[in-house]
């Protein structure tokens, strides 16, 4: 502040591309085709595939069960949101990985879907005891 004037910011404020390439939880969108139409760095981390190995591709076949099935093939709709916990999903490199996932129609856009994942594998796992148990974790609670 100048004498009582805001000074213009030094950096302009980011665009959307911007913060969602920025955000800790993967995000994939999904064309009415159901294929791939973008994903952010986190997603290229989560799957182990970089972006652009996974434009284009069939929405089934970077989220694999480990059963080999196709994970909601069926339920993906593009009118309702839907989110799932604690799903176990197969990377290309054969690795299990267990993710909450939410799924939203993008408004406007008919058939688009917007996917976002967060990994709730190892890390997000303690250890009490003998026992197993899973805890959730909240940021700012």
């Amino acid at each position: 502040m100048v004498f009582g004037k805001w000074r213009a910011a030094a950096t302009p404020t980011p665009d959307t591309a911007e913060m969602i390439a920025a955000l800790p939880s993967a995000v994939v969108l999904v064309n009415p085709e159901r294929q791939i139409a973008e994903a952010n760095s986190a997603a290229e981390s989560l799957f182990n595939q970089s972006r652009t190995t996974m434009l284009g591709r069939d929405l089934v076949d970077v989220l694999r069960k480990p059963d080999g099935g196709e994970l909601f093939d069926q339920e993906l709709s593009d009118e309702t949101p839907i989110a799932a916990y604690d799903i176990d999903l197969l990377r290309q490199d054969q690795r299990t990985i267990r993710v909450d996932l939410m799924a939203t129609p993008m408004p406007d856009r008919p058939g688009w879907l917007l996917i976002c994942l967060h990994n709730r594998s190892t890390p997000y796992l303690s250890v009490a005891g003998n026992r197993r148990s899973v805890s959730r974790t909240a940021v700012g609670a």
